[in-house]
This record gives C-alpha cells, structure tokens and sequence, in this order.
C-alpha cells in the first residue's frame, strides 16, 4: 500500500484582485443602466421657434416652470393644477417673487406684475 503525502498549494503573499475587478464591472454595468431610470419629471417636446431667445434666469431656484399639455391640462412644476386657481397662483408667485427680489436689492426686472 502506498501512502501518498497530500501538501497544500504555497501560500501567495499579494492579494488577488481579478474577483474584485469582475465585481466593480458588474456594478458599473448596473449603475450604466439604472442611472437613465432615475430622472424625474414630466417628459417634454419642446417646441421649434425660429428665432430663440435665451433665458438665463430660467435655471434659478425661484423660477416659475409652468407647462400645458396638448389636451389642455395645466402643470405648474409637476403639480397639475386647475385653471380656475391658477390666476390666483401667478398673483400669488408674483408678490413672493417681488417681495423677494425687493429684500435682496435685485434690480433686474420689475418688481411687480400685473396679471
């Protein structure tokens, strides 16, 4: 009978990182597809004009987005609102934003709407 000496593989002194390589791709792969799901919102056709003109404040944080669908309905942000309320709301923006623009000394519009 002949015994056989069973010996263990040497021990490797540097880490193996291929395993971790394999699962950073998998989680860029995953991070790649579910990112374009996050955005919110409201998907919008923006209409074509001939001559555009560019909007610098459109970006601030107190600018009014307002938005009417093809069927009529009225969207301030992405609340839908009724349109028997929304002149009350613009007359209401309209005094915050002034009171605003007047306690900030900001001189880059009127500082009262008329609706």
């Amino acid at each position: 009978m002949a015994h056989f000496k069973i010996s263990a593989a040497p021990v490797m002194s540097a880490p193996n990182i291929i395993p971790m390589a394999d699962v950073m791709l998998v989680l860029l792969i995953i991070m790649m597809v579910v990112t374009p799901m996050l955005q919110k919102g409201m998907t919008v056709e923006m209409a074509k004009v001939a001559n555009p003109s560019d909007m610098p404040n459109a970006d601030r944080d107190d600018a009014i987005i307002v938005g009417i669908s093809r069927s009529g309905d009225i969207f301030l942000a992405t609340t839908e609102r009724r349109s028997t309320r929304l002149l009350l709301w613009f007359a209401t923006a309209s005094r915050i934003a002034s009171i605003r623009r007047s306690s900030s000394g900001a001189t880059d519009g009127p500082s009262t709407a008329t609706w």
